[in-house]
């Protein structure tokens, strides 16, 4: 069975996790908005709505979240910090040129290798590479959340770099996740059109991931 197998198969993205049946904290509307619109600005639409499969019949009635024509979705039972594992997806789909993509996907190989061995992690296509920088770059900002800011010395702001470090595995990822949250990507410019995606791409919940 090949890796690709072995994920459809369980229908949960990237990981060989049940799905959640209880979030103890969900996404609030207001909230996402705001995190997504400093990290992209106002012109990026943001949609929280009841079932996804009612405005993207294209999605799995097992996801939570999309990006799909230059729309980032939330379904409005989805995880908290979902809204950074979208925004992964936009970045990747539409501001990001093919050379940096690989890149990026080489990062998300490195933690893959980390976690589950080489041959697992050589033999995963493109599209769970990519799923796996999405849902790291959730991890990274749940993560980064619960670190204090006030007060803190140089030394502590190290400590903290390299605390998330060690969450991605990969300087890679965290040089891009900290571009997202920087907010220069207000003045990017598309490298893909949205109006020409053809899939969506999706998140289907899972808890207690191994990242």
């Amino acid at each position: 069975m090949s890796v690709d197998d072995l994920f459809d198969s369980i229908d949960t993205g990237i990981l060989e996790h049940k799905q959640s049946k209880k979030v103890s904290r969900v996404v609030d509307e207001d909230t996402v908005t705001e995190r997504l619109h400093k990290m992209f600005g106002e012109k990026v639409p943001v949609k929280v709505v009841g079932c996804l499969t009612d405005h993207i019949k294209k999605c799995s009635p097992s996801a939570v979240g999309a990006v799909y024509k230059g729309t980032i979705w939330l379904q409005n039972n989805a995880e908290d910090f979902s809204d950074y594992h979208e925004a992964f997806h936009y970045v990747f789909k539409y501001l990001m040129p093919k050379s940096l993509r690989n890149v990026i996907l080489r990062g998300a190989k490195h933690k893959l290798k980390e976690l589950y061995g080489e041959d697992f992690a050589e033999n995963a296509s493109e599209r769970r590479l990519e799923e796996a920088g999405a849902e790291l770059c959730r991890l990274y900002f749940q993560k980064k959340s619960n670190i204090p800011s006030d007060q803190r010395r140089p030394f502590d702001f190290i400590r903290d770099l390299n605390t998330l470090y060690k969450e991605v595995g990969s300087v890679r990822l965290q040089i891009l996740y900290m571009i997202m949250n920087s907010g220069l990507l207000r003045f990017a410019k598309f490298r893909t059109d949205p109006a020409m995606d053809t899939e969506p791409s999706m998140r289907i919940q899972v808890r207690n991931a191994n990242f």
